[in-house]
């Protein structure tokens, strides 16, 4: 009877199921399970076809929450279907605007459910790291993952400065450094090591602009206005000293009121990411 059950349940395209406080209303993938293995594989695909038919008329932020709970019991029948997970978890994240975007953590758990039987895939890590950068804003655990995805025979170069980047991001300069430091000393050659000796000193510089720059916001809550120079933040204590610039420039703030060096118009931040990819050194 399960079998014919089964049979019952394919033989009709997927139909719009009701729904409730959590999305649509799908079987329990125990109850699926007992219809037998000969079924499990005619079963994910049939699911599969329901993910596919709710990306296609999703509109808003729940009608792309609902994609999840199809691909979730796809690769729960069928764990090997690889495409399940790539294809729902691009698909999930909605931009509401101003990159605003809801439904991130939904595709993370895919892809990170996906990597438990496919470790180490490149794709996977590599739509991992985008939802840690852009949609969760966590790049210390993105740094992680590009880390490591940097550290394979196929990565493209600009990953490693990537890595370096969002540690500087994020706060972890000791690691950034160390990192840094690691691609510096197994260079192949010296451009390469130049590279990541001035990567180095990026990062210690990032660290000196985040310090000024905490510095600056207890100075406007506390007075109102921005500082207008580095000086006045040492004069009000909150400072104790104008910081040394590894780089050699002088410091001081951009129209925005950020802490800048006069060695860059640039921080080390990933909304430089396109000219990190643009770099011709990793």
């Amino acid at each position: 009877m399960m079998g014919v059950a089964g049979v019952a349940l394919l033989a009709r395209p997927p139909a719009k199921p009701a729904r409730g406080e959590q999305g649509p209303l799908l079987p329990r993938v125990q109850f699926l399970h007992a219809l037998g293995a000969s079924q499990q594989v005619l079963l994910a695909d049939y699911f599969w076809l329901g993910t596919l038919q709710q990306i296609g008329i999703a509109m808003g932020a729940d009608g792309y929450r609902d994609i999840f709970p199809y691909a979730d019991l796809a690769t729960d029948l069928d764990p090997q279907f690889k495409i399940v997970y790539r294809t729902a978890a691009v698909s999930l994240p909605f931009n509401y605007g101003r990159e605003t975007w809801v439904n991130g953590e939904l595709s993370t758990r895919l892809l990170r459910k996906g990597l438990r039987t496919f470790p180490g895939d490149f794709q996977f890590q590599f739509l991992l790291a985008n939802n840690l950068m852009f949609l969760d804003h966590r790049y210390a655990e993105a740094a992680d993952v590009v880390r490591d995805l940097s550290r394979q025979p196929s990565a493209p170069p600009y990953l490693s400065g990537l890595a370096t980047r969002l540690y500087a991001q994020s706060g972890d300069f000791g690691a950034g450094v160390a990192l840094a430091a690691a691609l510096r000393d197994s260079a192949p050659d010296d451009e390469t090591r130049a590279y990541f000796e001035h990567r180095i000193l990026e990062i210690r510089e990032e660290q000196v602009l985040q310090t000024i720059d905490a510095a600056s916001t207890r100075f406007k809550s506390e007075r109102g206005h921005v500082p207008s120079t580095v000086l006045e933040l040492v004069s009000g204590g909150y400072l104790a000293a104008i910081p040394i610039d590894p780089l050699g420039g002088t410091l001081g703030f951009n129209r925005v009121g950020e802490a800048i060096s006069s060695t860059s118009d640039k921080r080390l931040r990933l909304h430089q990411l396109n000219h990190e990819v643009n770099d011709s050194k990793p």
